[in-house]
């Protein structure tokens, strides 16, 4: 009697986490947090991967890794000036060129 039970709990429980690693891909390529959405999916299964399924994307921004064939030292970041003549801020952590532009240095009164 118990047999179809243990099997229909089973077969939820896979498609459940299932459903939770689906809201973590899917949060991550909608810019929202993977690892937030991941948990919810683990708690509420198919309504957090819906949820976050039909939500628009969010303004997080994207990381993307360092490429390790630069000459940018053990963490990716070029603190140096080099091509950087004349600007007080280099794009870095994601920023294009257009967006540090547009960045104005707060200056104290």
């Amino acid at each position: 009697m118990y047999e179809g039970l243990v099997g229909l709990f089973i077969i939820g429980g896979a498609v459940w986490f299932i459903c939770a690693y689906l809201a973590y891909v899917t949060a991550g390529k909608k810019r929202r947090r993977p690892l937030t959405w991941g948990i919810l999916g683990i708690f509420f299964g198919p309504l957090a991967f819906a949820a976050v399924y039909v939500m628009p994307p969010g303004d997080m921004p994207v990381h993307h890794q360092p490429e390790a064939a630069n000459d940018r030292g053990a963490a990716g970041h070029d603190h140096g000036t080099a091509g950087h003549e004349g600007s007080s801020h280099h794009p870095s952590h994601g920023q294009t060129q257009e967006q540090a532009d547009n960045y104005e240095v707060p200056h104290k009164h």
